[in-house]
């Protein structure tokens, strides 16, 4: 189970305005009506709300993601791996590129999407994470594969989820759990704004001889 540390920060429910025990069409349902009220391109747009509904749609609107989220919670940071710090430990993943200091003026200046004057400014896209399975063989060797996204959009008939393929060159030697930041192939920017960042989160599968050390090869025998 990959457990997210904001999920212990973050009640997605409250979010959303929906029980825990909500079925999945009441928090769809739920949803699509904020989803369409706050998107920044309606005239009740409200740029921050939006993002923060899409990020808990993202979790409880999946029935997998939602197990792991409840359970993560259920059991709390401890028991899910985070110590009283706040970090992860023990989680397996990693961060491979932390980005520039300088993206932390992009984030401040487009924090509330406008300039100095009140005409609207550059709006960052929104960063996306996705998971990409692979073979002990592809992880050892490196893979070209793509991973699948979908993006929120404001349709004739409100908020609409859209799909795309976005190519992944996995390099030789990638660990399970290893963390890779593709720039500028996240959510589209707004008013000439540059595209989010992606995340690729890669998961290896075990071979039935085989183990890893880093990049030696283990055998037992």
């Amino acid at each position: 189970m990959a457990v997210h540390r904001e999920w212990f920060d973050k009640d997605y429910y409250a979010v959303i305005g929906v029980s825990s025990k909500a079925t999945e069409k009441e928090i769809t349902k739920t949803y699509r009506k904020l989803a369409r009220s706050t998107h920044p391109d309606s005239s009740t747009g409200n740029e921050e709300k939006f993002k923060e509904i899409s990020a808990a749609y993202d979790v409880i609107g999946d029935e997998g993601r939602r197990k792991e989220y409840d359970e993560a919670r259920r059991i709390g940071p401890a028991g899910s791996g985070f110590g009283g710090g706040g970090f992860p430990s023990g989680t397996g993943e990693r961060f491979d590129d932390l980005g520039d200091l300088g993206d932390l003026g992009s984030m401040f200046g487009t924090m509330f999407g406008r300039r100095r004057g009140g005409a609207p400014g550059p709006i960052k896209g929104v960063d996306q994470d996705a998971r990409l399975h692979l073979g002990f063989l592809e992880a050892v060797e490196g893979v070209t594969t793509s991973v699948h996204l979908t993006s929120e959009v404001l349709g004739p008939n409100g908020p609409e989820r859209k799909s795309r393929q976005v190519n992944v060159r996995i390099p030789a030697g990638v660990d399970d759990g290893q963390r890779i930041r593709l720039r500028g192939k996240g959510g589209a920017g707004r008013n000439g704004g540059p595209a989010g960042d992606l995340y690729v989160i890669v998961e290896v599968a075990k071979h039935e001889m085989f183990g890893r050390k880093g990049r030696h090869l283990k055998l037992t025998i």
